[in-house]
């Protein structure tokens, strides 16, 4: 009985060592597997993520003006033993999905009006709005953008631009 058990583990083991290499033999592997009982590693991503996103927003003012262009600080916590502790790492992680989750919607989405009425977007809405804004701004305005690179001059891309939002103040 024991050595069915080892025969059975070591098939196991061979079989998910085998499972790891892509081609024919994988994809067989994968019909014979209905269950899902063989694992799939992936130590490093396929397509592992190259760009970082950026959220601009500009204010309208109640005097028909516009602020400049001003980025949310999403990656605040830039010290040393952040690779240790990072407990900002979670808020930004949680973005970061919100914002590939919305961007997906947004490709996918037949009804762009519906778009805005998302759980992603009207948490970037909320996240803008959360900014240091002027008195009298009256409407806001994000953008979602891509970019590579350490350098200040790093190549960007626009991913979407929202429509203008009314903002009201809280009274003091």
């Amino acid at each position: 009985m024991l050595f069915l058990f080892y025969f059975f583990l070591i098939l196991y083991a061979l079989l998910s060592i085998i499972y790891q290499i892509e081609g024919r033999v994988k994809n067989k592997l994968a019909e014979l597997d209905r269950m899902g009982l063989l694992p799939s590693w992936a130590f490093f991503a396929p397509n592992p993520g190259i760009s970082d996103f950026r959220i601009i927003f500009k204010d309208y003012l109640d005097d028909k003006t516009e602020s400049d262009w001003e980025e949310v600080n999403l990656y605040s916590n830039k010290s040393f033993y952040r690779f240790l502790w990072n407990p900002d790492k979670l808020m930004q992680k949680c973005i970061y999905d919100c914002i590939q989750s919305f961007l997906l919607k947004a490709v996918d989405s037949h009804n762009q009006s519906l778009l805005i009425l998302s759980w992603d977007y009207i948490k970037l809405l909320e996240l803008v709005i959360e900014e240091q804004h002027k008195l009298t701004t009256s409407k806001i305005r994000f953008v979602i953008l891509s970019s590579q690179g350490f350098l200040p001059t790093r190549e960007t891309s626009l991913l979407y631009v929202s429509r203008k939002h009314p903002i009201r103040h809280a009274s003091t």
